[in-house]
């Protein structure tokens, strides 16, 4: 049986935040034991993600927020 990426991604992204951790460090966890890991396949991915990202700030289409606002923000939702 195969599951489809879309749905498991919207099934894990549904899940409380603590269960989601776990999930993370679980899968992190099989990753590091994993011997067919390819590191070059892994950094080029997170190139092409950074890259990806000052794309979307060059576009406008993220807000920026410093530091101290995402502290007020964190701290405002307790």
């Amino acid at each position: 049986m195969s599951i489809d990426p879309a749905d498991l991604e919207e099934a894990a992204l549904g899940m409380v935040p603590e269960r989601r951790a776990k999930l993370t460090s679980l899968l992190i966890r099989s990753l590091e034991s994993a011997e067919d890991v390819d590191e070059k396949r892994i950094e080029g991915l997170w190139l092409e993600e950074a890259e990806e990202r000052v794309r979307q700030i060059g576009a406008g289409e993220v807000e920026l927020l410093s530091a101290d606002e995402v502290l007020t923000q964190l701290r405002d939702r307790r």
